[in-house]
C-alpha cells in the first residue's frame, strides 16, 4: 500500500506526527553534542531537526521523500529563525552513505526506536 501527501504516492510508510514529549526525549537519547552534524533520515515535518537546532545551535539537515512536507518543514523553520541552522531535502531517505562539503566525518549512528517513548 502506498501512502501519499496531497495525491502525490511516495512511501508504503505514513507520515505520523510525533508527540513534544517524544521529540524532546528523542533529542536527549541522541547525546547531541556542540559541533555535531545531525541528518534525520525521514524528517517527515522537521519536528527533530527544528528541536535540535534550537536546544544546541547545531546544524541540521532532515531528508524526506515527500515534497510538500520539506516545504513545510523549511518553511518552519525560517519562520522560527532557524533557516541557517535547519535544511530540508527532498530525496529518498534510504541514502547508503552522506557527505559533507567534500570532507571525510566521523559518523555515529543513532537508531531510536521510539515505541518505549510515547510515555517519557
Amino acid at each position: 500500500m502506498l501512502f501519499a501527501q496531497n495525491g502525490g504516492q511516495f512511501t508504503d510508510i505514513p507520515f505520523v506526527t510525533t508527540a513534544a514529549n517524544v521529540v524532546n526525549a528523542m533529542v536527549d537519547v541522541a547525546d547531541i553534542k556542540a559541533g555535531d552534524v545531525l541528518i534525520d533520515l525521514g524528517s517527515g515535518d522537521g519536528r527533530i531537526v527544528m528541536a535540535a537546532c534550537k536546544r544546541f545551535g547545531i546544524q541540521a539537515t532532515g531528508v524526506e521523500i515527500d515534497p510538500d512536507l520539506v516545504r513545510r518543514s523549511q518553511t518552519l523553520a525560517n519562520q522560527n529563525g532557524l533557516g541557517g541552522k535547519a535544511t530540508f531535502v527532498q530525496a529518498d531517505p534510504s541514502i547508503r552513505h552522506a557527505r559533507s562539503s567534500g570532507q571525510q566525518r566521523d559518523l555515529r549512528l543513532v537508531w531510536i526506536d521510539c515505541r518505549h517513548l510515547a510515555s517519557a
